[in-house]
């Protein structure tokens, strides 16, 4: 297996041996929000019933707003990486251990020591700065064979105004930023962002390094997403969900030094470089086949197009979500990972039919027993087995990728999608002061362009069945 990380700081993640769970350090806010999140995820059905007691101990009814506000953070836990606690570092070096990955699957991991956070509070971790802790967190990537992965920059305001530490030169540059790019008038901004080719049948060149190019993902990098205006957003989209057979323009910048020069003269040029294990992002492979638009990019419109309904569902139901939740969420990011490998797509899709059939005949079974009419829509897109993680800040954003290697057992089908909220370091809870509109605006704009990527692929698909 392997673990490849676009952009943020090198080496802050590894993963278990076995890929399933992210390690990353723990920041206070962060840490605090992430056991709020798995309480959350905890209650007990009689809490959230409104009967007596509230789960947690407290003897007593909820009251409506109470009650409202422990299903909303309920719902919302849905919407997170599943937390598993805390690594307090014990013997090993950080620097040692971010400088090569596997001593976590070496053994390294042994030296540290898995502690239950259930009663953690952010000042026991702030206070203690020299246990080093870190995050462990499920791996959203981990059930797929080839993940193709969107990281997306939320809301319109990019610094915390409560952050004592936040200078005012990076206040200044984090509004300058908000105001050049997409964040400040549509609350979201494309990160980075991977997309996997499909295996030629026939390689031009069967040279071992020159079929590897052609299965290695294209990575792009957030320089892409800051040189994009609003109205360019929906081409932005049209990059990361490809319709295979389709062509997808494909620019690669000069080897070493065309991301720096670029990024100063302000270009709007996308920059993608195709990426492997041994190779670097900035020594882009020099083929001319490969700097043509491609047509082997994406999935075919029979599987992309149930997947991104499925996702369009699963944003309103996060959007809706956030409505009723009083937080400030800065520097954070929404993660969506679809399947790259179409036998595997195509299983999925497959799943989350039977799966959706499945639930509809229960809603209606318990509908005819107990006359309940609550709205259970939510319940049929995918997001019960959200979990991962990628970690980012303003100029430190990140896209990670985690390959299965070709010797990994068969994994059972299982949704083709996954969507999840991240990096919360600059999250607070604001009681009394209402949802955050950024991210709202944010999450609405995304939904928007999947809406318009939808109607995109059913002509597309329409066409092809027209001319065949």
């Amino acid at each position: 297996m392997s673990f490849s990380q676009v952009g943020g700081h090198p080496n802050s993640i590894q993963l278990t041996e076995d890929g399933s769970l992210l390690i990353k350090p723990a920041l206070p806010l962060e840490h605090e929000f992430y056991t709020l999140m798995a309480q959350a995820r905890a209650m007990d059905s009689m809490c959230l019933a409104g009967g007596e007691g509230d789960g947690v101990g407290n003897e007593g009814a909820l009251n409506e707003r109470t009650l409202l506000g422990l299903k909303n953070l309920q719902r919302l836990s849905r919407f997170v990486p599943e937390f598993y606690g805390t690594l307090r570092e014990e013997s090993i070096d950080v620097e040692t251990l971010n400088a090569d990955s596997k001593d976590i699957g070496d053994g390294g991991i042994g030296a540290m020591m898995l502690q239950d956070t259930s009663n953690a509070t952010v000042d026991a971790v702030a206070r203690n700065k020299s246990s080093r802790q870190h995050l462990v967190l499920s791996n959203l990537l981990h059930s797929f064979t080839k993940p193709n992965v969107l990281d997306l920059k939320l809301g319109t305001v990019l610094y915390d105004e409560l952050d004592l530490g936040c200078s005012e030169a990076k206040k200044a540059r984090m509004i300058k930023t908000a105001s050049e790019t997409t964040s400040g008038v549509c609350g979201i901004r494309i990160t980075g962002f991977q997309v996997h080719p499909r295996p030629s049948a026939s390689p031009v060149n069967t040279d071992t390094k020159a079929v590897s190019k052609q299965l290695t993902p294209i990575i792009t990098t957030k320089l892409y997403g800051k040189s994009l205006k609003k109205e360019q957003l929906p081409e932005g989209i049209r990059r990361v969900f490809p319709v295979l057979g389709e062509p997808v323009p494909i620019a690669i910048p000069e080897p070493t030094s065309a991301a720096g020069s670029a990024s100063s003269s302000g270009s709007s040029t996308p920059f993608e470089a195709y990426t492997s294990p041994t190779a670097s992002s900035n020594d882009p492979y020099s083929d001319s086949a490969f700097k043509q638009p491609r047509t082997d990019l994406g999935l075919p419109p029979d599987l992309l197009l149930p997947i991104l309904r499925s996702l369009h569902t699963s944003l309103t139901h996060l959007h809706s979500t956030m409505q009723g939740v009083e937080l400030r969420m800065v520097g954070g990011s929404l993660l969506v990972v679809w399947e790259g490998d179409e036998q595997r797509a195509r299983e999925g899709v497959e799943w989350m039919k039977e799966r959706e059939r499945k639930i509809t005949e229960r809603i209606r079974q318990e509908a005819d027993v107990e006359g309940n009419e609550d709205d259970d829509s939510e319940y049929l897109d995918s997001d019960d087995d959200d979990e991962g993680d990628t970690s980012s800040d303003e100029d430190e954003e990140n896209v990670s990728a985690h390959e299965s290697s070709s010797k990994s057992r068969r994994r059972k089908p299982s949704a083709p999608y996954a969507l999840s909220l991240i990096d919360f370091a600059h999250t607070r809870f604001v009681p009394g002061q209402g949802p955050d509109v950024g991210v709202l605006l944010g999450l609405d704009t995304f939904a928007k362009l999947i809406e318009g990527r939808i109607l995109e692929i059913e002509d597309i698909e329409v066409g092809r069945q027209g001319s065949g």
